[in-house]
C-alpha cells in the first residue's frame, strides 16, 4: 500500500493515538454544529490544532470538496489509529455511524462510513 511521505506524516500524526475520551469529547462538539461537513477553521478548533498551518495542511491531506470535509471520515480514521484496543474501536466506530441512533447500521450508515 502507499505511505505517507515523511513530510506529510509529520502532520498527520496528531491524529494517531487519541483516547476514547479524547475522540469522544470532539464528536460531542462536532455534533453541536449541526451539519456532517467541516471547514479548515472547523476542523483546526475542533482538532485543538497548535498551529494553524498545519492544521491547514492536515486539512487538504483529507482532499476536501468546496472547501469542506466530511468531518466523519476524519474521525473514523483517528478511531483505527487510535489507543484503544480492537473491540473498542469497533464498539466506537459503531456508535458514531449509527446516525439513527437505532441499535443497527442500516445500509446507508454504512455507505456514509466507507
Amino acid at each position: 500500500g502507499a505511505r505517507a511521505q515523511p513530510e506529510v506524516w509529520k502532520y498527520l500524526r496528531s491524529l494517531v493515538g487519541w483516547t476514547r475520551w479524547e475522540l469522544l469529547e470532539v464528536l460531542g462538539t462536532f455534533r453541536t454544529l449541526r451539519r456532517q461537513t467541516v471547514s479548515a477553521a472547523d476542523f483546526h478548533r475542533l482538532l485543538h490544532w497548535s498551529c494553524a498551518e498545519e492544521a491547514g495542511f492536515a486539512f487538504e491531506q483529507f482532499c476536501p470538496q468546496d472547501g469542506k470535509l466530511d468531518f466523519l471520515q476524519v474521525v473514523g480514521a483517528m478511531v483505527v489509529m487510535s489507543d484503544q484496543h480492537v473491540i473498542s474501536r469497533a464498539s466506537l466506530l459503531f456508535s458514531i455511524f449509527d446516525l439513527r441512533g437505532a441499535g443497527a447500521v442500516s445500509r446507508a450508515e454504512m455507505l456514509i462510513a466507507m
